[in-house]
């Protein structure tokens, strides 16, 4: 499934970094918050919670309407999707290569829907 999609981050002042990664294509978007992610920069894993289109307008509240540090839009390529695996390749400056989103065992029957970040230097 080699297509190209939009994408957006956005940092979002606050007392600890938080970022906000949309992943744009035609099976709709998908929304993930990373909270206290000073990792996100550096490349290394971040866990995030997924946010679907209702349960955006309760983290907007809190964090989307806040003044963005910087917010950064591009392309990326998905290289796989399934149910518990997302990865893709995004070229920027801020965030260039690959990741992979992970929805970890633990983390598929909680309230929240759970995921691993995963830059692809850190994988296995």
């Amino acid at each position: 499934m080699n297509s190209t999609h939009s994408f957006s981050v956005k940092k979002i002042s606050a007392d600890y970094k938080h970022y906000v990664l949309t992943l744009d294509y035609e099976g709709g978007k998908k929304f993930f918050f990373f909270s206290n992610a000073s990792g996100f920069e550096k490349r290394e894993e971040c866990m995030g919670v997924e946010i679907d289109k209702y349960g955006l307008a309760g983290f907007s509240k809190k964090f989307l309407n806040r003044n963005y540090d910087f917010s950064v839009y591009g392309d990326f390529d998905f290289i796989q999707v399934g149910k518990y695996k997302i990865s893709f390749t995004i070229n920027c400056k801020f965030l260039s290569g690959n990741y992979v989103l992970l929805k970890p065992a633990w983390g598929r029957n909680t309230n929240y829907k759970m995921w691993v970040l995963i830059p692809s230097n850190k994988l296995k």
